[in-house]
Parts: structure tokens; C-alpha cells; sequence
């Protein structure tokens, strides 16, 4: 079993960890890497290794520039304890600064190396940290133990050589003496062979590449028919999915790197050319042009699987422009487009807006998405109505596409066509409001002659009977105020229930209120007092809809009241508009209960009720009314304090 070489490298780019164990891999021997991603955490396992809670590794490994703490940091604080002065440090960086080799160097660094590093460069850093070797050994062909000098570079030469592939390089450059450098150049790197060929013209470039396949370019940017970034352009077809390193004049950087933002994956500076960095350069643009094809093919993918999810939802997906232009749809809106709307494919992202087909929204809404990114929702949005009255509707759901720098660019609909659902839903309330049409005639109808009989008109009654009619008139006097609701609900949400606006007086409406809950009150044994002043103004409003509102508050109040108690309905004038509030002294509601007040079935206080449940219509009903009259409704209530409604509605004049 072979000792393993013992590492700790301290990087915290992934691809340069990545990169490093392959090169020790490919090196053929068996090692244990340990990774340290922050200048801090280094600093902490040095600290280890001095109580001895960490062993100390044959190499450690270490990049200057680290999050946290700098690899010089680091350094320093392994120079200052002298139980590490046998560990062997290697610096690798990106960094060519000469301050930077100096420092680490002054630091007593062993080594000082620039990424990425090649097989050679490694062997040499074996080289130069020899006691690194002396408990290590390699696994060959010949079972022979590696000595500590000659025999790894030996071994890992022999493999580098055995395994390497021959690369093939496109020197496109018409200076001979450059020609000459660079294939000397090429000679001194070991861990890889390469093979260059050498072109003087762009036009000599595309015919080579015509025939023959390279792993990489590289083109100077001075050439006869070729001058400056016009080479990208002339090379664009062939450097697709060849990577393309750029040759450029030391007074030229600059554009060395418009050509990298152009598409070549890297740049060298004539004059600053060595074998190490034009190793470095070659494999950068080989690695660089093959993640950009993985990332292609990644994109491609993914794009593929979400274009036949769009195709295959079974919802309208359109997407729009900041202009509400209609710039991209699906096949279910398409279909939708053409066949009920008679719409043309061709000209649905050309000519259409989205304001115009989904004619159902209201333009504050678009407005909103698109200046301050709000999206919204649209449940049972009329859509379209057919001529033989049969309505598409749809559920709707909006919201805004914006860029890195949150600008809005856009916005997305989806559209869930829930017609059929609502035609039943509609079906459903027609019935509904016919059945309760139809049970509230001969409900009226008895109840008519209950009062008559209440009253004498055949007769006189004694008191036991006529308190039992009075019962049967209180019941009755709850349904059908009960179905009213349920018709109003109909009515509000059909849209048939018109407001006439006209001056109407709280005085008037008040009084028929109290006839319709009257015998309530009187059942129950409780009391209304009304407190409305003289000069109160007149509101502008619709009589049975004040005349509706009335008495549901009032029946409300009535129903959650204690017996023997009192229900107060009050007025007051204010500067715009008349303010109504119906109190009770019952049992209150909790906060919980409060969030129920207004929605439909939305009933709250269940239990210890005077005059009987409710269906949870009431202050549903109440809600829309102020709403179509364009007031306000309110309740305030603690538990065990009562209850008051707050309504303002606005004056008349």
C-alpha cells in the first residue's frame, strides 16, 4: 500500500481547486488533499497544527489573493512559530507582480508559482521540497520505490509523456522572427506536445481551417488583410467553436481586451511572452471555449425543456413589451387568438396590444406593472362575449419582466379560460335566486295576514294567542329578510341591482327600517332608540338601497343584543357627507371575528344569539351597497362591550 502525499491547499476559487487535483492526479501519485477556502479558516488550521491537533502536511499550498485574510497573512503566521519552520509552503497565484514573489520570497516561501500551473511546474516544486518525498511512494509497472531526488520526475515525466495527446496550434502571424519565438517556445513546455502551424493571412487561415481541425488559434492582430478587431469579424465563422487566443502590441492592451469582449478567450502581449505564460494562455482559452460551449448546451437545453413546457400548458401564456406590444405567446393563446377572436397568427405579435385583446383590464393596472412593477390579479375577467351571448372568461395573472438593473421591460399574462365553470356558477345563482323568488311570495303572503290577525282585523285576539302569532311574524319576518339578501347577493353580483342616485332623507328610510324589524324587536324585548337630528342632510343616494342597508344593520344589531337591552341608531353631519352608526350592547367580537365582518357566509359570534342564526349575508350585502354608493363602512368591538357599525355616506348636493 503506497504512503499518500499529504496536501492542504488553500484556494478559494473552485475551478483552481478542480484544476489542481487533476494535475496531482495526473502526476500518478496517491495523495489526501484537504481544501481551505478563506485566508481566515488557514490561519485557524495553522493555529491547529501548532497545538498539534492538526498534523502537519507534507505540502501546503496557498493562494495570495483569499477572502478574509490575504495569503500573505497567512504566511507571516506560519513564519512566526518555529515548530512550523519544516513546512513547506508553495505560493500559486495569478499574480505576476514582482512585490508580491518578493514579499512571499522575503517570507520564506519554498516556491513561487503562477496558475495555472502545468505537470513541469509541479515537478519542480517536488523538486525543490525534497523532504516532501522521503515517505512517499509510487506505484509502477516496476513495484521500485521512489527515491527522494531523480526518481518522481522521472515518473511522472514518463507518464505526462505516455498520456499526452498531440494538440494542434494555428499560428496566424506574418512576423518571422515571432513565428520563431513562439515555436521555441513551444519546444521548452513538456507536460504537453504541441504541433504549431504557421500562416502569414487571415485568408490563408480560413483555407487551412477548411481541411484541418486545431485546438486552438492564435492570431495576431497586424496582419496584411486582417488589421485590429477586423480580424474577429473575418475569423468569426471559424472561431466558433474554436477557441482564439489574440496576439497584441505592448501599446496595445486595450484592445487585446475589446477582442476578448469580441469573442476571443485571451490575450498576449508581445514582449511579455514566456514559455509558462503561453502554456497558461493556450489551456485558459481551450478551458474557457469549452465551458462556453458547455454553458451553450445548458442554455439550448433548458431552453428546449421550457419551450415544450409552454407548448404543452394547458394555459394562454403571452408575454408584452413596456409598449403593451404583444411580442411572444403560446399555442393554447394562439388557438384562442385565431379561432374565437378571428384574429390572424401573423399578425398577433405584430400588430396587436395586449390592452386591446384583454380589453377586461383596467388601464391603472397595466400603468402600475409597467412604471412601478406591481403585478396583479384578475379572477373571472369578462374576455370576450360571443354574439350568441356565450362570455369567455378567464382567470387572470399579470406581473412584471424587468433586466439585472430592475427595469422593467415587460410583463407576462397567464390566462386560465374558466368559462365553463362559471356558466355553472351562474346556472347554480339563477336557481338560487328563483327558489328564493319563488318561497318568498307565500312567505309574504302569510306573513300579511299574521299582521292582520296580530291586529284584529278578524276579530279580536287574546294574549296568549297573539303572542304566539307574534312569534310566527318575527320568524317570518326573518326569512324574509334572509331572502332578500340572498336575491340582492344575486342581484349585486349579476349586475343587475341599479343604483338611481337621487337626494334621499335618513329621517324617511329610517322610519320604514324600524316597520321591517319592528316585530323583531318586539319579540325579543329589546329596545330601539333612534337619535337623528333635524337638520340632517340629505345623502345622495338610492332609497331601497339605504332602505337595505338599514335594516340589516339594524337586524343585526338585534340579533347579537341581550335581552331587555338596547340598540341605538344615531346621525350626525359631516362636512361632505352623513354619518350613520347602529351600536348594540351584546356580546362583541374578537379580533379574529372582526376579520370575518363583510365577506360572504362570513359569519362570526355563532353562539349566544337573541334572535336566531343568519345565513352570513347581511353585512356581505351591506358592504357592496356602500360600495355602489360610494361610502364607507366600519366596525369597531371589543369582547363582552358591544358592537358599532360607522357608515358615511356622501351628502347631497
Amino acid at each position: 500500500m503506497a504512503n499518500l502525499l499529504d496536501v492542504i491547499l488553500v484556494e478559494d476559487n473552485p475551478a483552481d481547486v478542480f484544476l489542481m487535483e487533476e494535475l496531482i492526479k495526473e502526476s500518478g501519485l496517491k495523495y489526501r488533499l484537504k481544501c481551505i477556502g478563506d485566508g481566515e479558516a488557514a490561519i485557524d488550521c495553522v493555529r491547529e497544527m501548532v497545538t498539534g491537533r492538526q498534523d502537519l502536511p507534507d505540502l501546503f499550498i496557498l493562494d495570495l489573493n483569499l477572502p478574509r485574510k490575504s495569503g500573505h497573512e497567512v504566511l507571516t503566521e506560519i513564519r512566526q512559530h518555529t515548530k512550523l519552520d519544516e513546512l513547506k509552503v508553495v505560493i500559486l497565484t495569478t499574480s505576476e507582480d514582482p512585490q508580491d514573489r518578493a514579499r512571499a520570497l522575503s517570507n520564506r516561501a519554498d516556491c513561487f508559482l503562477t496558475k495555472p500551473p502545468a505537470l513541469r511546474t509541479l515537478q519542480e516544486v517536488l523538486d525543490v521540497v525534497k523532504e516532501a518525498w522521503i515517505n512517499i511512494e509510487q506505484v509502477s509497472a516496476s513495484t521500485s520505490a521512489l527515491t527522494p531526488r531523480s526518481s518522481p520526475q522521472k515518473a511522472m515525466t514518463q507518464k505526462s509523456e505516455s498520456n499526452a495527446q498531440d494538440q494542434h496550434v494555428l499560428l496566424v502571424e506574418d512576423n518571422k522572427n515571432d513565428i520563431v519565438y513562439l515555436q521555441e517556445l513551444f519546444k521548452q513546455i513538456t507536460a504537453q506536445k504541441y504541433i504549431l502551424h504557421a500562416v502569414s493571412s487571415c485568408q490563408a487561415a480560413k483555407a487551412y481551417l477548411a481541411d484541418n481541425t486545431v485546438s486552438v488559434i492564435i492570431a495576431d492582430l497586424g496582419l496584411p488583410d486582417a488589421r485590429g478587431l477586423d480580424l474577429l469579424i473575418k475569423l468569426q465563422p471559424m472561431i466558433q467553436k474554436v477557441p482564439l487566443v489574440i496576439m497584441t502590441g505592448m501599446d496595445d492592451e486595450d484592445i487585446g481586451i475589446k477582442a476578448v469582449d469580441m469573442g476571443a478567450q485571451d490575450y498576449l502581449v508581445k514582449g511579455k511572452v514566456n514559455a509558462d505564460t503561453l502554456l497558461r494562455s493556450v489551456r485558459y482559452a481551450v478551458a474557457r471555449k469549452r465551458s462556453e460551449e458547455l454553458a451553450k448546451m445548458s442554455v439550448t437545453f433548458e431552453n428546449s425543456i421550457l419551450q415544450e413546457i409552454l407548448e404543452h400548458a394547458p394555459v394562454s401564456i403571452v408575454r408584452f413589451d413596456k409598449n403593451l406590444k404583444i411580442t411572444a405567446y403560446n399555442p393554447v393563446f394562439e388557438q384562442f387568438a385565431t379561432r374565437v377572436i378571428g384574429l390572424e397568427a401573423a399578425s398577433i405579435d405584430r400588430d396587436q396590444s395586449a390592452a386591446e385583446i384583454f380589453k377586461c383590464v383596467d388601464s391603472a393596472h397595466f400603468d402600475a406593472l409597467i412604471k412601478e412593477g406591481k403585478p396583479f390579479n384578475l379572477p373571472n375577467c369578462l374576455l370576450f362575449e360571443k354574439k350568441n351571448f356565450e362570455s369567455i372568461v378567464w382567470d387572470l395573472a399579470v406581473w412584471p419582466i424587468a433586466n439585472r438593473d430592475e427595469v422593467i421591460r415587460g410583463g407576462i399574462i397567464i390566462g386560465l379560460d374558466v368559462s365553463q365553470r362559471r356558466r355553472l356558477e351562474q346556472q347554480r345563482e339563477d336557481f338560487i335566486a328563483s327558489m328564493a323568488h319563488d318561497i318568498k311570495n307565500p312567505i309574504l303572503g302569510s306573513s300579511t295576514v299574521l299582521e292582520s290577525l296580530i291586529e284584529g282585523a278578524f276579530g279580536e285576539v287574546s294574549d296568549e294567542p297573539s303572542e304566539i302569532l307574534s312569534l310566527l311574524k318575527q320568524s317570518n319576518d326573518s326569512l324574509l329578510l334572509m331572502l332578500d339578501n340572498l336575491l340582492e347577493v344575486y342581484r349585486i353580483e349579476s349586475n343587475a341591482s341599479k343604483i338611481q342616485f337621487a337626494p334621499v332623507r335618513i329621517h324617511d328610510v329610517t322610519r320604514a327600517a324600524l316597520k321591517s324589524v319592528g316585530h323583531i324587536a318586539a319579540g325579543a324585548g329589546i329596545k330601539i332608540e333612534i337619535d337623528l337630528p333635524q337638520d340632517l342632510y340629505s345623502v345622495r343616494a338610492d332609497v331601497p338601497a339605504v332602505h337595505r342597508l338599514l335594516s340589516n344593520l339594524l337586524h343585526n344589531a338585534l340579533k347579537f343584543s341581550q335581552g331587555d337591552g338596547v340598540v341605538r341608531l344615531c346621525a350626525s353631519n359631516l362636512d361632505a357627507q352623513v354619518r350613520i352608526t347602529v351600536t348594540d350592547g351584546g356580546i362583541g367580537m374578537s379580533k379574529e371575528e372582526l376579520n370575518l365582518l363583510f365577506k360572504r357566509f362570513g359569519q362570526s359570534r355563532s353562539s349566544q344569539l337573541t334572535v336566531g342564526p343568519g345565513t352570513g349575508l347581511g353585512l356581505y350585502v351591506c358592504k357592496q351597497i356602500v360600495q355602489k354608493l360610494e361610502g364607507t363602512i366600519t366596525c369597531a368591538s371589543e369582547p363582552g362591550k358591544g358592537t358599532t357599525f360607522i357608515v358615511d355616506l356622501p351628502r347631497y348636493i
